[in-house]
């Protein structure tokens, strides 16, 4: 089995480090630290069993830290999903989703991210992350396992949002309960639902395919479908009827470029959509196209270059369809 670019990396610090200095312990850690910070931060692809790897390597208990929470939560910001699943593996958790989730305001994710960080409508919870919960605004502060269910612990504080006064309340939440609160404020239809129609939209996601919500990549041809009542940022197969929308919303997960056929039930916004249906008609590598386009309008507002550039990617047809 092929070693990992992130174990190369931290096998390249932990054997050279020292070697034209005096030996530090202390400058071995920090080293290490930084290189594992780095390759999550950069986007390094991290493989199944590689946290189980680090945690049992390169004496990492005297440089991880307090907690080698701060490592997930770092992924969950840059959207490094490669390492997320990793972490979760070895520690044998399942990810829990919530919505309106804000991420920390301090956090070495920016030296990776342009405005990535911030409130998001639907995102993985991590330590530190701040969330509404029961009329309150809470913090989390840890994960536990009970038996074959993964649940999180967060508090509601005096001060609201500041979440440096006196705990008011501690909440134990699972997967079920937000599942649960997530059906029981849902609305009922409103007018921005159209059925019967079919929109083509652009979608962009990482080199697997997939993005923060999208965990599993889709197949160019296949139709797929979700349940319950469809709403932007809340329930539904989301894309945006503009590229440069889309990019917008993708952040740094915008390696692959999808056209994407939208149908069934659609709620529609100024700059994104979600559906019933979704089709991906075709995907492609962008990244040079994102070069062209960011070189020739570094503001990335110029919609109809971007779209004439992504078009350019796009299959030809065989003759018998034209």
């Amino acid at each position: 089995m092929s070693t990992s670019r992130p174990i190369e990396l931290l096998n390249t610090t932990w054997s050279g480090a020292n070697k034209a200095t005096s030996h530090s312990w202390e400058r071995l850690n920090h080293a290490m630290y930084t290189a594992l910070t780095l390759a999550i931060g950069s986007g390094m692809e991290f493989a199944e069993g590689d946290w189980e790897y680090i945690a049992s390597h390169y004496n990492s208990d005297r440089w991880i830290g307090e907690s080698s929470e701060n490592f997930y939560t770092l992924a969950i910001e840059v959207g490094n999903l490669s390492f997320a699943a990793s972490y979760e593996f070895a520690l044998k958790r399942d990810f829990i989703i919530a919505d309106n989730v804000r991420q920390r305001e301090r956090s070495p994710a920016s030296m990776y991210l342009h405005g990535g960080l911030g409130t998001h409508q639907r995102c993985r919870l991590a330590v530190g992350f701040c969330f509404p919960w029961d009329g309150h605004d809470v913090k989390v502060t840890s994960f536990s396992k009970e038996g074959e269910q993964t649940c999180v612990f967060a508090c509601a504080h005096e001060d609201g949002s500041k979440h440096w006064g006196k705990i008011i309340k501690r909440y134990r939440i699972t997967r079920a309960d937000i599942i649960a609160g997530r059906k029981a404020a849902r609305p009922h239809r409103g007018p921005s639902q159209h059925q019967g129609e079919t929109v083509d939209a652009w979608h962009f996601r990482n080199s697997e395919g997939k993005t923060i919500h999208l965990l599993k990549a889709e197949k160019v041809g296949k139709v797929y479908e979700v349940c319950g009542r469809i709403q932007v940022c809340s329930r539904g197969l989301h894309g945006s009827i503009r590229a440069v929308d889309a990019l917008a919303h993708a952040g740094s997960l915008c390696d692959i470029v999808c056209r994407t056929r939208h149908s069934g039930a659609i709620d529609r916004r100024s700059d994104k959509l979600a559906s019933q249906y979704r089709e991906v008609l075709w995907q492609a590598d962008c990244t040079e196209a994102l070069r062209k386009f960011w070189a020739a309008c570094p503001t990335g507002t110029d919609n109809a270059l971007f779209e004439s550039l992504l078009m350019e990617l796009a299959p030809e047809e065989p003759e018998e369809q034209r």
